[in-house]
């Protein structure tokens, strides 16, 4: 059996999605329930309700290679699921616990990040083979605090 790891670059590309769904179109930070579709091998579409067993609401959505992120709404919470090999489907304490809640978050190949509400920090989990969990000090320091965060595969950006 092929690892997923073996597969084409086109198939990781291609192998699931996810959306958070608003009332409407001009609404896009307007709370609505996270769908997922497409490969689902480790769970990483499995609706957010069936994960947590109590539906809730979005307000942002990230899919990595196996894992997906969502904030909650409401709460702030970051909740993940799918794969979880490297803990990237395991937000810190520093995301979920006494030092705040989220405004943004990215998912890689193997790892996730979120901007802290409040403190604008940059917190990132999972896999840091190269680095990508590891935010430097410009992004977490003197020189400012994230707005927006993407996550790529093997790095991570901020502005």
């Amino acid at each position: 059996m092929k690892s997923r790891l073996d597969l084409p670059l086109r198939a990781l590309l291609t192998t699931m999605f996810c959306l958070a769904l608003t009332g409407t179109a001009a609404t896009a930070l307007s709370p609505g329930a996270v769908v997922g579709w497409g490969d689902d091998s480790f769970g990483q579409t499995a609706p957010a309700d069936a994960v947590t067993d109590v539906p809730w609401t979005g307000t942002e959505v990230a899919a990595g290679y196996n894992h997906s992120c969502a904030i909650r709404a409401g709460t702030g919470n970051v909740i993940c699921w799918g794969w979880n090999s490297y803990g990237q489907a395991t937000p810190p304490d520093t995301v979920n616990g006494i030092s705040g809640t989220a405004t943004d978050i990215a998912t890689g190949g193997t790892h996730s990040c979120a901007i802290q509400a409040g403190t604008g920090n940059v917190v990132c989990w999972g896999n840091n083979s190269s680095g990508q969990a590891t935010p430097p000090n410009d992004v977490n320091g003197v020189s400012g605090t994230a707005i927006e965060i993407a996550a790529d595969a093997h790095h991570s950006c901020a502005i």
